[in-house]
């Protein structure tokens, strides 16, 4: 019987032991688990810092752009007013002219259209004809 007590004390020291192996098993796997969540979020955190790295040169260039193209004279701006008006006046005969032929075309192509209509009106009531006779 003095085995007894001594293999209770064994198989609780064993119980103990596979229960801290356990416990350390699994803070191992909860540290892999941390280690590459880590890992993932590093790589994530790199690729937006790169993101944010060319967003801020492409912002600076379109900066660049925006001043350059401030600070340009403006190539059609004419000497003096008069030029001005007077360009302007011409612009607007132009676009006056453009309407007007536009407006034409226009008026053609709804006459057309009307034409096309009727022909095709036409044409109904001849083959209603038919199949009425038929």
């Amino acid at each position: 019987m003095a085995n007894a007590p001594k293999s209770d004390e064994l198989e609780e020291a064993r119980t103990r032991l596979e229960s801290a192996l356990s416990s350390m098993a699994q803070g191992v796997a909860s540290s892999r688990d941390a280690l590459d969540m880590a890992a993932i979020v590093a790589s994530n955190q790199a690729a937006s810092a790169v993101r944010v790295e060319a967003l801020e040169k492409e912002n600076l260039t379109l900066h660049e752009q925006i001043a350059a193209f401030a600070l340009q004279p403006d190539p059609v701006a004419p000497a003096s007013s008069d030029e001005y008006i007077t360009a302007l006046e011409a612009e607007k005969a132009q676009l006056v002219k453009e309407n007007q032929e536009l407006a034409q075309g226009h008026a053609v192509l709804l006459a057309e259209k009307v034409g096309i209509r009727e022909d095709l009106d036409k044409t109904i009531a001849e083959l209603e004809g038919m199949m009425a006779e038929a």
